[in-house]
């Protein structure tokens, strides 16, 4: 919990210290293994990252998706790509899982496969929504999903209402700031660029994790 906190501040070198001591006596936990890879990845190392992703991953293969983007990162596509599967193979229709691993298929230039796994993404996201309709964590994978099949109009709608839901959702924030900045290159949409940088802004003041 100590790691964990001072990771949640920002201290990721003295929380990388706490957990290796965790991770000694307890090289079974899977959150140690896990939460010391997150931090691992905070500080650019990814190597040392991708080791304890992988015990984390050994003890309960749930929890492999940043291991998928750890490996991805340091350019291992086909190895991500077989883990995001797997994944998908444990938690049949999440639509995180399904979500990137279609980027990752769309990354490799398998343009088909990924299309179809995005199709599935926003299916499987819209009926997260309708079980959840007042979950602002339900309506952000749908809004990512949204993004990256380029209906940018219904992702932008759904990341305003996470954030109606959920004020202080400093990602929703974030990913919506980068959305209308994307959006307001288009000369019609000028005015989103003003929008961008007041969501860019909350996201900062709400985890300055953001900056």
């Amino acid at each position: 919990m100590l790691g964990t906190g001072l990771a949640g501040a920002g201290d990721n070198a003295q929380a990388e210290l706490v957990l290796r001591r965790a991770q000694q006596r307890y090289p079974r936990d899977v959150w140690i293994n896990y939460m010391l890879g997150a931090v691992l990845a905070k500080l650019s190392r990814g190597d040392e990252a991708i080791r304890f992703y992988t015990a984390a991953r050994a003890i309960r293969p749930e929890t492999a998706h940043a291991l998928a983007h750890a490996l991805e990162n340091r350019g291992d596509r086909d190895e991500a790509i077989a883990v995001f599967r797997d994944l998908n193979r444990l938690r049949p229709g999440n639509a995180d899982h399904l979500n990137c691993l279609g980027m990752a298929l769309k990354r490799k230039g398998l343009s088909r496969e990924a299309d179809e796994t995005l199709e599935a993404a926003v299916a499987a996201a819209r009926e997260e929504v309708r079980l959840k309709p007042d979950s602002a964590s339900s309506l952000f994978p749908l809004a990512a999903a949204l993004r990256n099949k380029g209906q940018r109009d219904e992702a932008i709608a759904s990341y305003k209402k996470a954030i109606a839901i959920n004020p202080k959702f400093a990602e929703a924030h974030f990913r919506l700031g980068e959305l209308l900045q994307a959006v307001s290159f288009d000369p019609k949409n000028n005015g989103q660029r003003d929008e961008a940088i007041a969501h860019f802004k909350k996201a900062i003041a709400i985890d300055p994790t953001f900056t």
